[in-house]
């Protein structure tokens, strides 16, 4: 389904265009600073949270890992890093193929340049651990739904 909304950031401008051409445009130089202060912790907030959710079953350990990669990112100025660069399936595959601690897994990916990740993603042992986790995460997924689900022949 396409979508009915479409945002976009301009500098200091925020937009929202609507499928049936209405648009909502909000500047941020029109704020008080009080709403501009409101609205900058609201999102710092909400990127630090959306770090560490996960699906059902994730380890602490693993959202404390992803929330502290996201908090490091944004004190080195970078918004939006690669889940690859730390915390992630990556770092939980890694773990499990080398026997470590999510934490420890995130601090050999992190030491690592683009091409030292690449590596270790494209390693069998790791190759392998990311599909068993990959199928572990959707084996969760189907269970949750259980009777929940439409049956298939009515979709087809």
């Amino acid at each position: 389904m396409k979508s009915q909304i479409k945002s976009a950031i301009d500098g200091t401008k925020l937009s929202f265009t609507f499928i049936d051409g209405k648009v909502i445009e909000l500047n941020a130089d029109n704020l008080t600073d009080s709403i501009k202060h409101e609205a900058m912790m609201h999102g710092l907030k909400q990127k630090l949270a959306d770090a560490g959710a996960k699906e059902a079953g994730a380890s602490l350990s693993s959202k404390y890992v992803d929330m502290m990669a996201t908090l490091d990112s944004l004190y080195e100025g970078v918004w939006n890093r690669s889940r690859n660069g730390g915390g992630g399936i990556l770092a939980e595959a890694l773990a499990r193929a080398i026997g470590k601690d999510v934490a420890e897994a995130v601090a050999i990916i992190q030491a690592k340049d683009d091409e030292g990740k690449k590596a270790i993603r494209n390693h069998p042992e790791v190759a392998k651990a990311h599909a068993a986790i990959m199928a572990e995460r959707a084996a969760k997924k189907a269970a949750a739904i259980g009777d929940k689900a439409v049956d298939l022949t009515t979709l087809i």
